[in-house]
This record gives C-alpha cells, sequence and structure tokens, in this order.
C-alpha cells in the first residue's frame, strides 16, 4: 500500500468516526430530553398522588398483591371504570338499575372528581400488578 492509499484510509476512517460521532451526539441528546421528560413525570402531583393512593390501599386496606389476586373476574378494572365514569353517567346506569360497582356498597366512596379519577389509575394500576404476576410462573 502506497502512502496515497494509506492516507486515503485513514481520511475514510476519520469520516466514519466524524459520522459515528454525530450519531452518538444525536443519540445523547434524544436521551437526555427523554430523561427530562421521565423526570417532569415522575414528580408530576398525579402520577405521586396515584402512587400514593395506590400504597394506602396495601398497607390500609390490606389490598396487596396477594389480596388482590382473588379478584380474577375483571373486579379491579369493573371498579377503576366506576370511579372513572362521569358522575351524571354514573348516575344514569343507578338511575336504571345498572349497579356497575363490583364490591359491596360500603366500599364505593366517591369523593371530587380529581380524587376518584385517582382512585381509578390506582386501581388500574393493581389491576395490571395482578396480570403481571398471573404471567411471571408461565415466563
Amino acid at each position: 500500500m502506497n502512502i496515497d492509499d494509506e492516507k486515503q484510509q485513514l481520511k475514510n476512517q476519520i469520516d466514519v468516526l466524524w459520522e459515528d460521532r454525530h450519531k452518538d451526539m444525536a443519540l445523547i441528546r434524544a436521551l437526555r430530553a427523554g430523561q427530562e421528560t421521565f423526570l417532569q413525570t415522575l414528580a408530576a402531583p398525579a402520577l405521586a398522588d396515584v402512587i400514593r393512593e395506590r400504597i394506602e390501599q396495601m398497607e390500609k386496606h390490606g389490598h396487596d398483591p396477594e389480596h388482590d389476586a382473588g379478584h380474577d373476574q375483571g373486579e379491579l378494572a369493573q371498579a377503576a371504570v366506576c370511579y372513572a365514569l362521569p358522575p351524571e353517567l354514573l348516575r344514569w346506569f343507578e338511575g336504571n338499575d345498572v349497579y356497575l360497582w363490583p364490591f359491596e356498597r360500603a366500599a364505593w366512596k366517591p369523593t371530587t372528581r380529581r380524587r376518584d379519577l385517582v382512585k381509578a389509575a390506582a386501581l388500574i394500576l393493581a389491576e395490571i400488578e395482578r396480570l403481571d404476576a398471573m404471567e411471571k410462573p408461565h415466563e
């Protein structure tokens, strides 16, 4: 290989490194942007409230994963739907003798719209955890 070929080969290697560097920088920028969004989401009051509600369900009410495993007929998701429904729609169901709440009536405790949505989200989280726990033995 002559000197001109070596120079060309070195130039090609530098070009590849330069292109890789730009690709890496673009990836780093995308990851940083995603990380910032992720951290903002984690710090969001709504997410903190949902996590707090889920912890309360487990610690205060005993609705931990072992308890939730017994609700294998969609009750957790159905309860979440009840809390997520707009109040006027829920009243329509009840007015037509359609009782959607899957548990005893004493456990139905709607409050404010936001609080009810937090409960709904925590119940959905409980249902997802229940499904995940069911899949582990099969993996």
